[in-house]
């Protein structure tokens, strides 16, 4: 931003000074011209004539030699005025140049609104979306209350483990007698067991919930699965039982497994050991625990729970968004703002410098009358030691014009300052309201933007009243 500005008044870093005013020594040009000597000359042929009205070589070459420097010195005080007043001037460029640096802060910084704001719109469009759709789940299946917080995942894989565990050890000491392997045999035989009980009464528990459902497919599909898992639970176990007395009697696991099926079809009940009956129990607590798990692993209410985490992912993930849009916004905000009072507070110094310069300036102007003074001075000092030896030296009398005083013709500057320098003021003045201008309507965007922007409760309000507008009495969530 700058750097265009640093163009404006990187045109010529010359530094005006009074000492461009060339010396005027009487003394060196009258050595250099050798007035005397040449006096003394003339005058022995009583040169210039009595007569004459105009100044003879020698006069004119005094004239000439000083106005030399005198036109040197005043082509200096223009060359260093030039500077000045081109200092000032610079103030109307540098205005139009701040305004265009203000014009396009503000544009980036709209651009950057725009840019965050598309960043928002798919978070934003899948909060509707996912609110929606749930406050439809909500009507069509008459919920009227909050989602029932789903139980920790680790907690409930932990306690299924635990109860895997539980089991497969009761188990294997079970099945241990009789197994030509031992406690290893037992405890393979267990964990098997073990699994398929646990396994299928949580899978069963879980999609058992259809029950709830309002719908009458739903709710007798969940009432099937309900009835199943009960069948299950009594006949596996049951299966469990007589497998363990016919390996007790038989031995043989693979005779035991065909004669566990006779018996259990022959005579269901027809338990012979206690340990065998505690297998039962076991293994009903057991699935008893599971199917109660995995019914209330998640809220009661089919698919309940997992429309109101997406609604809860999609809050989330919208607010993460917008909270990062909210600190980049404020981020350019502030670089924008603090690039302008940059630009501000560098043409304010380079233009405070120029109008200082208008001093130096004045101080130019008192020496260049001093000069000027000084050039009448030493022209009518040498013409008089000319003029003076002449007269002393010759017979016949000096001209009438040797009795006046020479004069140059009179300077006129030219160049103004004075009205510059309130022009210049006047861009100060105005390049400071351009970028204060600038910065409040940055801010003021940011304010909008920041207003636009809006948090997830003031989605769900607006989706709530459009889903009121439609005739939806359904609830909101919290």
């Amino acid at each position: 931003m700058l750097e265009s500005l640093r163009k404006v008044f990187a045109s010529d870093r010359f530094v005006p000074s009074t000492s461009v005013f060339p010396d005027v020594d009487v003394q060196h040009i009258a050595a250099k011209l050798n007035v005397e000597k040449r006096a003394s000359r003339n005058a022995a042929r009583n040169l210039p004539d009595s007569a004459s009205t105009t100044m003879d070589s020698v006069e004119l070459e005094i004239v000439a030699e000083v106005g030399r420097a005198r036109r040197q010195g005043l082509e200096n005080f223009e060359i260093n005025l030039d500077v000045y007043n081109e200092r000032l001037a610079r103030a109307t460029e540098a205005r139009r140049e701040v305004g265009i640096v203000a014009g396009k802060a503000k544009g980036d910084f709209m651009s950057d609104i725009v840019s965050l704001e598309t960043r928002l719109a798919n978070p934003e469009e899948n909060v509707q979306q996912c609110y929606e759709f749930l406050m439809d789940f909500r009507k069509k299946h008459r919920l009227i209350r909050a989602a029932e917080e789903r139980s920790s995942t680790a907690r409930w894989v932990a306690l299924v483990m635990l109860m895997l565990l539980f089991e497969s050890v009761l188990n294997g000491y079970l099945f241990a007698q009789k197994n030509e392997l031992g406690l290893l045999g037992g405890a393979m035989a267990a964990v098997l067991i073990s699994l398929a009980n646990v396994g299928l009464s949580s899978i069963l528990g879980y999609y058992s919930r259809f029950i709830n459902s309002v719908k009458f497919l739903s709710k007798l599909w969940g009432l099937i699965l309900t009835l199943a898992w009960i069948g299950m639970v009594a006949a596996f176990n049951l299966a469990v039982a007589h497998f363990r007395d016919a390996v007790q009697i038989i031995g043989d696991w693979s005779v035991a497994a065909n004669t566990a099926t006779e018996t259990l079809i022959e005579a269901p009940l027809g338990i012979a050991s206690i340990e065998s009956w505690l297998l039962i129990v076991l293994g009903c607590l057991i699935s008893l625990l599971a199917f109660m798990k995995a019914y209330y692993a998640d809220d009661p209410y089919p698919r309940y729970g997992k429309y109101v985490r997406m609604l809860i992912d999609a809050r989330m993930e919208y607010t993460d968004v917008l909270n990062d849009a909210l600190g980049i916004l404020e981020v350019r905000r502030d670089d924008a703002i603090g690039e302008l009072k940059e630009a501000d507070q560098f043409v304010n110094q380079e233009l405070s410098e120029a109008i200082d310069a208008v001093s130096g300036r004045s101080t130019l102007q008192s020496h260049l009358g001093n000069f000027l003074q000084l050039c009448e001075l030493s022209v009518r000092q040498l013409l008089k030691q000319y003029r003076d030896h002449n007269r002393a030296r010759r017979e016949s009398d000096a001209p009438k014009y040797f009795d006046e005083e020479f004069e140059f013709e009179e300077f006129t500057n030219r160049r103004g300052g004075a009205q510059q320098q309130g022009e210049t003021l006047k861009e100060q003045k105005r390049i400071t309201e351009i970028v204060d201008k600038a910065c409040q309507d940055i801010h003021q965007d940011y304010m909008d933007a920041v207003a636009n922007f809006k948090s997830t409760r003031d989605l769900q309000n607006a989706l709530k009243t459009r889903s009121e507008d439609r005739g939806d009495t359904s609830s909101s969530l919290g």
